[in-house]
């Protein structure tokens, strides 16, 4: 079984850790607390990326591709995710919400006249 935690540097917070929802100054004391609280199960360990922000909120896209009925590739679903506040992640189990992917761009893209 491979658990997962996610690290994020945070602005203005430091470091959290999700596992615990804990922040920590700086990345070696998350670490430290990370190799104690992991004991000896296996983790799967991915790097953070920054996101973009609605409303000052993270949020990330998740696009859904299928095989068609010729084989080919298709997008089959687009969703937004936004993140609670204090949170780094955008899943539902950690209060994440889905929203309009048009509404979550629409700071990004220019107006239509």
């Amino acid at each position: 079984m491979v658990f997962l935690s996610c690290l994020a540097q945070i602005p203005d917070i430091g470091w959290r850790m999700t596992r615990g929802n804990r922040s920590f100054a700086t990345f070696k004391r998350t670490y430290v607390a990370f190799q104690k609280a992991k004991r000896k199960k296996t983790y799967l360990v991915q790097k953070g990326i920054r996101l973009l922000r609605y409303h000052e909120l993270p949020f990330d896209l998740v696009i859904m591709i299928q095989r068609n009925r010729q084989r080919k590739w298709e997008v089959t679903g687009i969703v937004g995710r936004l993140a609670m506040p204090n949170k780094v992640v955008t899943n539902n189990h950690s209060g994440g919400r889905p929203m309009p992917v048009g509404k979550l761009l629409s700071p990004f893209t220019p107006k239509k006249e």
